[in-house]
């Protein structure tokens, strides 16, 4: 009987811990649904912020890493044998050299990235406390015109009035947040001033046909310029809107050049090797001194240089200067051409005798273009009467300030260097 009791209070005592085992097993599962939920959620919040923190900088730009909104170190994607000169670095820094300067370093002593900066570009920068600085450019560009952006404000045109025919020259402003290492930038210089560039001797025959030269004519110059970093920390922070600065300096810099090279001499202007004018060899005067007081240039003050400048072409600044341009390059053209020929491939000895025979070829070049004789196999055949005598009296007429002004579709046909 004892025996009995026993066994029935266990069975009772088995089914109370049976039902409490379900409920606490419901409970459980519960718990334990919210914590796979948590290691879930903390592990893709992990993912999601290491994407968010990976920076995966472009090969040959730099950028400006912030500290709370505060500069704290430049980064830069891969540029064989340029390192950034960076104090962070102790063994790795060049003393007596600008922090955060472009550094040619070939062999990479200079080279202070991580082991997964060089192998795979890979910057690590904590979201939320560093971020990439961004700020905004003005600059110029070259672009056809069907390819144009909204808010494009047209500096120079190659088709004026065919509005989807033709390149243009446009001035842009962008938000960017990278400095290029090498960068290229159209630009039109306008406003300078040249001289015409005709010899005393030459310039006679206008004035015997009482038409003016005025010497200073207007122009606008067309440039493609290579800007190259020095120091990307400057051209962020010390200077605002660095390529607007440092175009500031180049046009001051052009000015001088035009001021300085005549209007026949721009016809001669093709490269950076050209022997007649060396224009890059003189734009670079930038990179060291400003105009017109000559203090620090470009490199000093806005981080950046000049490596290169390319001379597109130039037009005059008004319609008069254009017509004064026009003119020039249309009488005198055949003058130089004949002129040089005349004395190329002289040795010293007959120099002297073949200049006097190119002068005179050149003479007669220019008596033929403007009419005045006929010329067969190098001989004046015949004098004629002056084609030019009445489009001379209408030009003499609507001449102002010495302008000289020719409706030269209506002159000889001659050469134009323009077309």
């Amino acid at each position: 009987m004892k025996t009995l009791i026993i066994l029935n209070a266990v069975a009772a005592s088995s089914s109370t811990s049976q039902k409490l085992t379900w409920d606490e097993a419901l409970l459980a599962g519960f718990i334990l649904g919210l914590i796979i939920a948590a290691i879930v959620g903390i592990i893709w919040l992990i993912v999601w912020y290491v994407k968010k923190s990976i920076f995966l900088p472009e090969s040959s730009k730099y950028y400006a890493v912030e500290l709370f909104k505060n500069f704290h170190h430049i980064i830069g994607g891969s540029n064989e044998g340029i390192s950034i000169n960076d104090p962070r670095r102790k063994r790795k820094f060049k003393k007596f050299t600008d922090a955060w300067e472009l550094l040619s370093d070939p062999t990479g002593k200079y080279d202070g990235r991580t082991y997964l900066q060089k192998k795979y570009n890979w910057y690590f920068i904590w979201y939320g406390i560093y971020r990439i600085k961004k700020y905004d450019i003005t600059y110029e560009k070259a672009v056809d015109k069907t390819r144009m952006d909204e808010g494009d404000a047209i500096i120079w045109d190659s088709d004026p009035g065919k509005p989807k025919e033709g390149t243009a020259i446009v001035r842009r402003k962008r938000e960017t947040n990278y400095v290029p290492w090498r960068a290229s930038h159209a630009r039109v210089t306008v406003h300078a001033t040249t001289g015409h560039g005709i010899s005393d001797e030459a310039l006679k025959k206008f004035e015997e046909k009482n038409v003016l030269v005025p010497q200073i004519i207007g122009v606008n110059t067309r440039t493609n310029n290579i800007v190259e970093s020095v120091n990307p920390y400057k051209m962020i922070y010390k200077i605002d809107d660095y390529v607007k600065a440092f175009f500031g300096s180049f046009d001051a810099r052009m000015r001088a050049f035009t001021g300085g090279t005549s209007i026949l001499d721009f016809n001669k202007i093709d490269s950076e090797e050209s022997q007649v004018t060396g224009i890059s060899k003189f734009m670079k005067y930038i990179n060291e001194a400003s105009e017109p007081d000559n203090t620090d240039g470009v490199v000093v003050n806005i981080g950046a240089k000049l490596h290169i400048t390319n001379f597109m072409g130039y037009e005059g600044t008004t319609e008069e200067d254009k017509k004064v341009i026009g003119s020039i390059n249309e009488v005198f053209v055949a003058y130089q051409k004949a002129e040089a020929a005349g004395i190329e491939g002289a040795g010293e000895g007959a120099r002297a005798e073949n200049q006097l025979k190119g002068k005179a070829k050149g003479e007669q070049a220019l008596l033929e273009a403007q009419g005045w004789i006929t010329v067969k196999d190098g001989k004046t055949t015949q004098r004629n009467p002056d084609p030019n005598v009445k489009e001379i009296a209408t030009a003499l007429k609507e001449a102002k300030n010495h302008t000289l002004v020719l409706d030269t579709t209506k002159l000889v046909p001659t050469l134009n260097v323009n077309n």
